[in-house]
Formats: C-alpha cells, structure tokens, sequence
C-alpha cells in the first residue's frame, strides 16, 4: 500500500504554444493541445500534498 494520491497535469493553450515555437524543425506541423494531452504523465504526491487544492497548487509551482 502507498500512502500516495496522483496528480495529472493537462497542457493548456500557453504551454502547447511554447511547445510549438520551441520545435526546432522549421515547417513541421503545430501540435494541438489534445495532442500533448493524449499521453500524460502521472506524478506520485504525497498525501500531505493532496489535502487541498491550495496545497496541490503550490506543490506545482515549486516542482
């Protein structure tokens, strides 16, 4: 048993943006926000993180 709850993060308009003008290949395609939002990566926080919303945002601001 872990004593862990997990966090998803999804890409908004902002972050797709970057991704698209940081993509070194000239001329390739823009990527869409469900696109990066297909495949997500699940982060593991502990419980203390996870006892309020303010709690879950300043750990995402810090890490």
């Amino acid at each position: 048993m872990l004593n862990r709850s997990a966090l998803l993060l999804r890409y908004k308009t902002p972050a797709v943006q970057w991704i698209n003008d940081a993509d070194p290949a000239p001329g390739s395609t823009p990527i869409t926000a469900a696109e990066v939002n297909r495949d997500r990566t699940v982060y593991l926080v502990g419980d203390e993180v996870a006892e309020s919303p303010e709690e879950v945002w300043r750990w995402v601001k810090v890490n």
